[in-house]
């Protein structure tokens, strides 16, 4: 199983509380172990389901995890897994998304999530994705598309990382393992685009691959977390 790479706290206080006390629109937590539906833990309804590819479930031993890694693998154009067109999951100017990811194969520009269509920028919100092991981060807004790259690819390295995106007006920026990797400035303050179609949790845009581990995927469509909140995230107990 892959290495985790987060700090100790002393604290006694589980994962998920945190992230929930955050009040997330959503909160993939991937802890199923068979099946191909996954469950919103805030209880607001959107279910992630099985859109290509092959699941593989078994056991991992990170500290914040309930228990499972939904392993996937995904080539050329295949989204992985999707939930249900919400006018509740259309970010605005200021937004999160945060998961923990194991990637093993990573080519070309896979996705860790996505809303709206993977291969037209034309139907699409935002991307988090790597770039050829990179983390990017993608914002479409209007015809206006911003693009975050990181300078090196430390988060592609086999290991488990807590990867996360945030926008915060015309500022976005990318953290791993709670710490500011990369920020920016878009060209534009505007709200991504709201594209009325399915947001997806993995998967491969076209000519690209990915083979990786992913659990506690959560995003806060309305929400830009404080530097304190996305760096206490990343201290478990």
């Amino acid at each position: 199983m892959p290495v985790f790479n987060l700090v100790v706290s002393p604290a006694n206080t589980s994962y998920s509380g945190k992230i929930l006390a955050l009040n997330p629109e959503s909160y993939w937590r991937f802890g199923e172990a068979s099946g191909t539906s996954f469950a919103d833990s805030t209880g607001h309804g959107h279910t992630q389901t099985k859109q290509a590819g092959t699941l593989n479930y078994h056991a991992d031993t990170s500290p914040i995890s309930d228990g499972f890694f939904l392993g996937f693998s995904s080539t050329n154009g295949n989204p992985w897994l999707s939930a249900p067109n919400s006018a509740a999951l259309d970010p605005t100017s200021q937004m999160t998304v945060m998961a923990l990811v194991a990637t093993l194969v990573s080519t070309g520009t896979p996705l860790i999530a996505t809303y709206g269509d993977i291969n037209a920028l034309a139907n699409q919100s935002w991307q988090f994705r790597f770039d050829n092991g990179k983390l990017e981060l993608v914002t479409i807004s209007g015809t206006t598309v911003d693009v975050l790259t990181q300078n090196s690819a430390t988060a592609n390295d086999g290991n488990a990382h807590l990867l996360a995106a945030r926008v915060n007006g015309n500022a976005f920026d990318i953290w791993v393992d709670g710490v500011q990797v990369k920020s920016g400035t878009r060209a534009t303050s505007a709200a991504p685009n709201s594209p009325g179609t399915v947001l997806s949790i993995a998967g491969a845009s076209l000519g690209a691959t990915i083979q990786a581990d992913i659990s506690e995927v959560a995003y806060w469509p309305t929400t830009a977390l404080s530097d304190t909140q996305m760096a206490s995230l990343a201290v478990y107990s």
